[in-house]
């Protein structure tokens, strides 16, 4: 099985017996890591719904349409395509080589610690860079404080990983 489409929805209680729901939908690319599709949704929709959609210029392209379900195909086995290289093409008015384009990098998933997902996968690399001593490194406020300064900022690659970017940040705090 492929998927080719996610679709999540988060409810937001408001109070009173109240609540706001938004749901959004996204195309999965070929070749795009689905983990990271799913994380860069849950963030889309999470933002979105705490009013701070100015924080998601990352996201490049999700609708907010209602998912249809598609039925089922069987999966055929298609021939790879081989990738042909061109060399780089010369300006006929000069000897110096054109450079080919090449696509701009996806901005990373910036990081929210109201996403359980990203405090599981921050909480996860703090226990195996640092055991359980990170837990008493500091005072737990300060911890906290921390943490929540680190809202916003680049988070997740499109694989998946952590960026170097959050990484020195935390080491800093840590003091690896």
């Amino acid at each position: 099985m492929k998927i080719t489409e996610l679709k999540y929805t988060e409810r937001k209680n408001m109070g009173n017996y109240e609540h706001a729901e938004l749901s959004a939908t996204a195309l999965v690319e070929d070749g795009e890591d689905i983990n990271a599709a799913v994380l860069t949704l849950k963030t889309y929709v999470s933002y979105a719904l705490n009013g701070e959609i100015s924080k998601i210029e990352v996201i490049e392209e999700v609708k907010s349409e209602p998912v249809v379900e598609a039925p089922v195909k069987e999966k055929k086995t298609k021939a790879k395509k081989e990738k042909v290289v061109e060399a780089p093409v010369s300006d006929e008015t000069s000897n110096i080589p054109a450079i080919p384009e090449e696509k701009p990098a996806k901005p990373a998933v910036p990081y929210n610690s109201a996403i359980a997902e990203h405090k599981s996968i921050f909480g996860g690399y703090l226990t195996k860079k640092y055991e359980n001593s990170w837990k008493t490194s500091h005072p737990a406020d300060e911890i906290k404080s921390f943490t929540a300064s680190l809202n916003g900022k680049d988070f997740l690659d499109n694989d998946g990983k952590i960026v170097e970017s959050f990484l020195n940040l935390v080491h800093g705090f840590f003091g690896a």
